[in-house]
């Protein structure tokens, strides 16, 4: 068990920030300190000998995990030149003789804004900081933080002199006047931009995609008296002085005007009288001449250090002020620190007046990392990116989502290529016609296609980032998956805004975060919903206290300490916020509905390949939404190409040809009408009518704001007139468009159920309004939450019921109970006697939904037990027998009954044994999975998994354990490398050559299988080993019991079935022994009550299978693990574990309870559970019938006090030292520092 524990400390360590393991051997060489730590050691990646503190270490600038030469090796050379040689890009060594920690140390103490950029110059004066494309070179080159001073301090001498002149009287008070710095991002921004800190005057940073009134609107409300800016902003400014605009307006810097270019001709017009304009080359230089000591410069951390402006996409933006004070808490704080353990290389290319944009750009170089610039043309973008080859890359999901639409169009021609090589080529709709994009399903593309496809993108960002993030606007799920599948780096959904700065990462709010919610009854979204839904409201330590001159916006939006975001949220049992909606862009249509477009757009841009951009637009005195659609051009012709014929000499229309034409307008409405079906909304919120617009909104035209979000202003300026004649000629026929509540499609089903099976409809029932034809099938396991309600809907349907059916029933009810139970109460109020008839019925031949088992809903404290763990199921079933009663012999299924993935399978004995697993995916699951195909006994393996992608999920997670397994116990094959890998490739197709994966959902009726699918497990499968459930010991038993006792009953009949009985190996949990006890302990029902909601749920399911197997209808057995560990051999661990975030946490809290010294546990290695599972489930004893098998490790027993010792052991050299080490403390005073470094709950209001 030491050894077990080991392992798992192990690997928790490597998992901590700022640890980097240097060795690929399973013992680790060397580990860095945490980034703050006290000791730092390094050894010669060259001759291997350790590098003392205080000699020289020569360290690579460019590789991101750590090469470092001590002062031989670099002086021979030859190593060095072997370390260039294997890359196509250049790499520089720095010589340093302190640790990177001691450094970073002395940089970040204590100190003024000013004080800390003076030490960040003179610390890494050798080291690069900042990269340009240099043209004649086509390279990147890196001028050094010595440099960067030079022109940082020149720069300030000359600003500070020029500004003497004129505002001596208020310089390094709060009334300093405001510079503005305006261009893309670009080396002398930054220059300025440091410049203004080192002096103390304040800068105001302006995008330069923002129009000329903008500009006026911002230099009017600041009184700038001075403008950096870029050549191509200078007829701007210079047009704005001259109009007397901005009358404090005296001097324009540009950044790049060359000697020798006429002012005049770049101005546009005669120079403004009044105005000087400058050439950077010259303002440097200048500054040169200044006799002034820089470092003499003192100011005060409440100045003003930057104004940032809103994007405006609402309306007129807003300064947000930050003091130099905020700016420090901005820079160094927790959140933005832990990125440093990463080794920061960083990649500008965003507005870097954008405040996301400006922060990373300072913590990369106050870490001593470096930064390129991009060359500022966005056609050089991806090319730039590949030359500097960042570690982390930050942006908004707009960017990320152009890459997405590529890699589906890439995906999709890929596919059709694979399908076309095929002997016999089909499309998803069963015909023999060559597939067309509509047809085809990207989830179902093979394995192989996908990688294809990701070998060619994994490199668009330079292939070595380590971190990505996301962030500024709502992140769909999809686009998550996608960068977490192809891209090396971890994926990070940030939310966060200017005025308050970071507030959760991952959905979790940050630590020191205080969050609540504020109802917005308008748009029906109130705290008492479930789960409570308003407005996020924020106080952070990193929050400005207003807007800059604005005292109505600042009243509006800053309340009680709090910032209102106007984003809309909700929050679930653990704290987890997610935005659902926004505030400050809904509209009320005629008949009160409030519309939040920018919801809609998401919903709309993420669901068809055929839309890039979409602006919905609707007012008071309609009663539904219209439509722009910018169509995706490649997809879009595409569309015309594949339905169209073309001759031989003609070709494609124009994209603006094809936007007018009648198809392709009923294209795109067909297109949204399926996409917000899909999503279930009403059809208000669905566009009636649309107008296609063949240009993309940009930057550029003015119709994207700086931060790539729509700038609604101009939008509805630009296409009001076209979009209101839209009203009056509809492009589409609206009935059609029309889209039932989730609340009138319960009822729809409902009455539908009623009808079919003879229960009596009374006559207030207006059975013409509830028509089928234009339902979509619902699934009765669900509640209404699952399926998108909410509490308004719950009223609504309550409501429905009595106006309807005259039953009452409560709103928390139907929001609470899954629809069996809703429908089963309704019928019992209305027809006692049909009642249990009914209750067995489907309730949808179309369907094909669950059948009505369920009783009224109630809670959990008076549940039915006895009812609850009734075979009655299985008595009534017509397709299930008991083994006694089995007198025929299953028949082999038919070629075409067979699946083709089936009768590919090769090498498999009719002897071998043929498995159905649940679960596979999980912690135990995927060990289970591996045990049963490396097994000699065990023939085909089907595994259940949930999505369309189960079998690449499965996959990689095999590939994973592969590689653990033969790293962690040494290849012992022969042979060269490439051999090796072949033997290892040979190895891993022949093992996953008996997996089958069927796509389902344990908590549906037969699983959520096809009919096929589920008649070919039916006939062939031998042994099942239910092993599937939701483990959540937060949840309740009813919100437990649709994926875990639900699914014990489909996987019930399916054992019992008529067709062929199988063997039941049912994974339960040692939790359901609540006082503890053997295998034969009996639980009592009345002790059910002090169970969690998981452990009621698996007692359940243990009584439905034992009481299947008294009964007779098949043969089983039951193992009951207790905790799980790691594995025994490759420390492979749980993550949402409690035992690995509990180990996580005393780690990073340096702190343990003192009660907590003499406790302790048992833990139990996966590997060791699998092999049991497998075992008990392949040999199936005869005598094993029934029995219940502990899976515990009671031999070997893991003391409270080694986890702490362990740990200790495992930490950096710094934990062993005084001062450091762990300490206990009184549980109280333990919890209270646990809750001050956690994220913080939110709260409703």
């Amino acid at each position: 068990m030491a050894g077990i524990l080991k392992k798992t400390l192990q690997s928790l360590a490597n998992l901590l920030p700022g640890r980097e393991q240097r060795s690929s051997n399973d013992e680790i060489k060397e580990i860095s300190e945490p980034y703050f730590g006290e000791l730092q050691q390094y050894g010669c990646d060259g001759c291997g000998n350790r590098i003392e503190e205080g000699s020289k270490r020569y360290n690579c600038d460019d590789c991101p995990d750590s090469f470092d030469l001590c002062q031989s090796c670099y002086e021979k050379g030859e190593i060095v030149d072997e370390h260039v040689r294997n890359f196509d890009h250049l790499h520089t060594f720095t010589c340093e003789t302190r640790s990177n920690a001691a450094i970073v140390r002395e940089v970040m103490a204590e100190g003024t804004l000013e004080e800390i950029l003076l030490r960040m110059f003179r610390c890494y004066a050798d080291r690069p900081a900042i990269g340009t494309y240099i043209e004649s070179r086509q390279r990147y080159e890196y001028i050094s933080f010595k440099v960067l001073e030079q022109l940082v301090t020149s720069f300030a001498m000359s600003l500070y002199h020029v500004m003497s002149t004129s505002h001596a009287h208020l310089l390094g008070t709060n009334h300093t006047p405001l510079i503005a710095l305006c261009s893309v991002v670009r080396l002398e921004w930054y220059i300025a931009d440091y410049a203004c800190a080192l002096i103390g005057i304040p800068s105001v940073g302006i995008t330069a995609s923002s129009d000329k009134e903008t500009i006026s609107f911002i230099l009017s409300q600041t009184e700038t008296p001075l403008v950096v800016c870029s050549q191509d902003k200078l007829s701007i400014f210079a047009s704005l002085a001259s109009n007397g605009d901005t009358p404090g307006l005296k001097h324009i810097i540009v950044m790049d005007l060359n000697e020798g270019e006429d002012v005049a001709i770049m101005t546009g017009s005669v120079p403004p009288v009044g105005v000087t304009i400058w050439r950077l080359t010259e303002f440097l230089k200048k500054g040169k001449d200044q006799l002034i000591n820089i470092a003499s410069f003192k100011t005060d951390p409440e100045q003003i250090y930057t104004i940032a402006y809103t994007s405006g996409s609402t309306g007129t933006p807003k300064g947000c002020v930050f003091s130099r004070s905020l700016w420090l808490k901005h820079i160094l704080s927790p959140s933005t620190i832990g990125f440093m353990g990463i080794k920061r290389i960083w990649f500008s290319f965003q507005p870097p007046s954008h405040m996301m944009e400006r922060e990373s750009f300072h913590m990369t170089l106050l870490g001593g990392y470096k930064a390129g610039i991009y060359r500022g043309t966005i056609e050089h973008l991806f090319d730039d990116m590949r030359m500097v080859r960042p570690t982390v890359i930050t942006s908004t999901p707009r960017f990320f989502l152009t890459i997405y639409n590529k890699y589906q169009q890439a995906l999709l021609e890929e596919y059709r290529q694979y399908l076309s090589k095929q002997d016999k080529p089909v499309s998803q709709t069963g015909t023999d016609e060559p597939p067309s994009p509509d047809s085809l399903d990207l989830s179902q593309a093979p394995y192989e296609v996908k990688d294809i496809v990701k070998d060619r993108f994994n490199e668009y960002f330079g292939g070595r980032e380590r971190l990505i993030g996301v962030g500024g606007a709502a992140v769909p799920p999809p686009l998550i998956q996608f960068l977490s599948r192809v891209f090396n780096g971890l994926v990070q959904d940030g939310y966060g805004t200017t005025e308050a700065g970071g507030i959760a990462g991952g959905g979790y709010t940050y630590s020191g975060v205080h969050v609540k919610l504020r109802d917005v009854p308008e748009m029906g979204y109130l705290t008492t919903d479930i789960p409570p839904r308003g407005e996020i409201c924020v106080k952070t330590d990193t929050m400005i206290s207003g807007y800059y001159k604005n005292t109505k916006d600042t009243d509006e939006k800053f309340q009680d300490g709090y910032f209102c975001t106007g984003d809309i949220g909700t929050v679930d049992s653990i704290g987890q916020v997610t935005i659902i909606d926004r505030k400050k862009n809904i509209f009320k249509l005629s008949q009160g509905e409030f519309v939040a477009p920018e919801k809609l757009e998401n919903i709309f841009e993420n669901g068809s390949r055929l839309i890039e951009q979409v602006f919905i637009h609707g007012s008071i005195w309609r009663d539904g939404v219209i439509g722009l659609v910018v169509p995706h051009k490649d997809a879009l012709e595409k569309w015309w190409i594949e339905n169209n014929t073309i001759e031989e000499d003609s070709s494609v229309p124009d994209i603006k040809d094809l936007c007018t034409l009648r198809p392709v307008v009923d294209l795109f409405l067909s297109e949204l009408r399926r996409v917000g079906e899909k999503h279930c909304l009403p059809g208000w919120e669905i566009p009636s009518s649309i107008l296609l617009e063949p240009n993309p909104f940009s930057q550029e035209n003015k119709l994207l704001t700086c931060t790539l979000k729509k700038s609604r202003p101009q939008l509805e300026l630009r296409y009001r007139e076209e979009l209101e004649r839209l009203y009056e000629e509809p492009s589409g026929d609206k009935k059609t468009s029309i889209k039932r509540s989730i609340e009138d499609n319960v009822m729809i089903h409902l009455i539908s159920v009623m009808k079919n099976n003879g229960i009596p409809i009374p006559p207030s029932c207006s059975l013409s309004k509830y028509s089928t034809d234009d339902a979509p099938p619902i699934n009765v396991s669900l509640t209404l939450t699952q399926m998108g309600g909410d509490s308004l809907a719950a009223m609504f349907l309550s409501n429905l019921i009595q106006d309807e059916l005259g039953v009452a029933v409560p709103a928390l009810k139907i929001l609470k109970e899954p629809l069996s139970s809703l429908f089963y109460f309704v019928v019992s109020q209305i027809s006692p006697s049909k009642a249990l008839e009914f209750k067995d019925s489907p309730f949808s031949s179309q369907t094909g939904h669950a059948s009505f088992e369920s009783g009224p809903g109630r809670n959990d404290a008076e549940i039915n037990w006895q009812r609850e763990t009734s075979i009655h199921f299985l008595h009534v079933s017509s397709s299930v027998t008991k083994l006694s009663d089995r007198d025929d012999i299953p028949r082999e299924l038919d070629d075409e009954e067979r699946s083709e993935e089936v009768t590919k399978k090769e090498n498999l004995t009719d002897d071998q044994i043929k498995i159905l697993l649940t679960g596979s995916t999980g912690f135990l699951g995927r060990f289970i999975l591996w045990n049963l195909l490396n097994s000699e006994k065990c023939g085909l393996v089907y595994c259940l998994c949930r999505g369309d992608n189960g079998k690449e999920r499965l996959l990689n997670i095999l590939k994973k354990l592969q590689v653990e397994l033969s790293e962690m116990k040494g290849d012992k094959q022969g042979g060269g490398v490439e051999e090796k890998r072949r033997g290892k490739e040979s190895s891993f197709s022949k093992m996953v050559s008996k997996l089958v994966v069927l796509s389902g959902d344990l908590g549906l009726v037969r699983l959520g299988l096809s009919e096929g699918d589920y008649n070919l497990i039916a006939r062939e499968v031998d042994v099942v080993i239910h092993n599937g459930a939701n483990v959540n010991h937060v949840l309740s038993y009813t919100d437990l019991k649709p994926t875990n006792v639900t699914s014990t009953k489909e996987i019930l009949k399916l054992c019992s079935e008529r067709i062929k009985h199988k063997y039941l190996h049912f994974v339960s949990s040692i939790g359901v022994l609540i006082e503890g006890g053997d295998e034969t302990t009996e639980v009592k029902k009345d002790r059910l009550r002090h169970c969690s909601g998981y452990c009621q749920s698996k007692w359940v399911s243990e009584q439905l299978v034992l009481g299947a197997i008294d009964n007779g209808y098949i043969k089983g057995s039951l193992s009951r693990p207790g905790l799980i560990g790691a594995h025994s051999v490759t420390g492979h661990l749980n993550r949402t574990d409690w035992f690995y975030l509990l180990v996580c946490g005393l780690y990073h809290l340096k702190a343990y309870p003192s009660e907590w010294g003499t406790g302790k546990t048992l833990v139990i290695p996966v590997d060791t559970v699998a092999q049991a599972v497998v075992a008990l489930s392949l040999n199936r004893i005869s005598e094993s019938n029934g029995l219940v098998y502990h899976l515990d490790n009671r031999e070997s027993v893991v003391n409270f006090n080694d986890i702490i010792r362990s740990l200790e052991k495992a930490g950096p050299d710094s934990l062993k030292h005084q001062g450091n080490q762990m300490y206990s403390q009184l549980l109280l005073k333990w919890d209270r520092l646990h809750l001050s470094l956690s994220p913080s709950p939110l709260t409703c209001v």
